[in-house]
């Protein structure tokens, strides 16, 4: 408990930063220190977290934007486990969408568990097949000649050992 109370450096404890004041423990504490006070973050934590933020940004790349409608895969529960879907519109979040799965339920996910579905080919109607004799290709049949000099060198390669003697640690 005291670990929550011990300030981090140039910053206020945990404790403080969440809930406004301390927390009550078994160490004698001054009733002040218990009313909520609120911290603002040090301006060189803020700073830190621009520096960060930049030079992340420098190695990624943006994903490209999914339109409304779009045919998707998405993932329901980070189990890897992939669902059809389309793209409703855009989520509260950035990068984030509303996606809608095959039986109606509409997930907010993020552009990192969605994927865009392969472009798929104008379904073509079924049509039953006419009174017509269908025709099948015949198979290609390929000859090649080989010479006595390749068959020998393929010989001459690496005799296959023979491994019924096999001996094992417990001589069986």
């Amino acid at each position: 408990m005291e670990y929550r109370n011990t300030p981090k450096e140039h910053m206020p404890s945990p404790a403080q930063l969440l809930y406004s004041r301390n927390l009550r423990t078994r160490i004698p504490v001054r009733s002040e220190d218990l009313k909520p006070k609120v911290y603002r973050l040090p301006e060189k934590f803020v700073r830190h977290q621009d520096t960060v933020k930049k030079y992340y940004d420098k190695r990624t790349r943006s994903l490209q934007p999914l339109r409304e409608g779009q045919n998707i895969r998405f993932q329901k529960h980070q189990s890897g486990h992939w669902y059809a879907g389309k793209v409703k519109g855009k989520g509260p979040q950035p990068r984030s969408y509303q996606v809608r799965d095959h039986s109606g339920n509409l997930f907010t996910r993020n552009q990192v568990m969605i994927n865009p579905s392969p472009r798929q080919s104008s379904p073509t109607p079924a049509t039953p097949p006419t009174n017509s004799t269908l025709e099948f290709p015949q198979p290609v049949q390929i000859h090649q000649q080989i010479g006595d000099s390749t068959l020998q060198k393929t010989a001459e390669r690496k005799a296959v050992k023979n491994l019924d003697n096999k001996i094992t640690r417990s001589k069986r």
